[in-house]
């Protein structure tokens, strides 16, 4: 009964809906205007093993690797999307990282763009393991 709700569930977000593009345009739209905000008009969430705002890139990047991943299926084979939401993903965040050096009290930090990047990553192996 449980592999049956799994499976439906499973269905339901990866099903060809038009929904997903969507989705992936309105996450690209908030993580540019993040990108714009003024650094003391973000709270950060403090963790010991991490530096200040390293889990909301890495998690939101994640995010964005999962819909970039999606949206781009729709379009190519799983090994071409695979390469072209890797692509997007690493260009995106180098353009949000670089807009912030124009931002008061924002920096731009390759460090940051790694946690990006690494976060779509995973979000891309995520779905990829999902859709399998």
């Amino acid at each position: 009964m449980m592999e049956r709700k799994t499976e439906g569930v499973k269905r339901h977000l990866l099903s060809k809906s038009r929904l997903v593009p969507v989705l992936f345009a309105a996450e690209t739209m908030f993580l540019f205007y993040m990108a714009l905000q003024p650094g003391y008009a973000i709270p950060a969430v403090r963790i010991p093993f991490l530096r200040g705002g390293d889990l909301e890139h890495f998690i939101a990047y994640l995010v964005y690797g999962f819909l970039a991943f999606r949206t781009f299926s729709m379009r190519f084979q799983k090994r071409e999307s695979i390469l072209v939401s890797v692509a997007w993903a690493m260009l995106f965040a180098g353009l949000t990282e670089g807009m912030q050096g124009f931002v008061p009290t924002r920096f731009a930090d390759p460090a940051d763009w790694l946690v990006d990047v690494m976060g779509s990553l995973v979000g891309i192996y995520a779905y990829t393991k999902i859709s399998h």
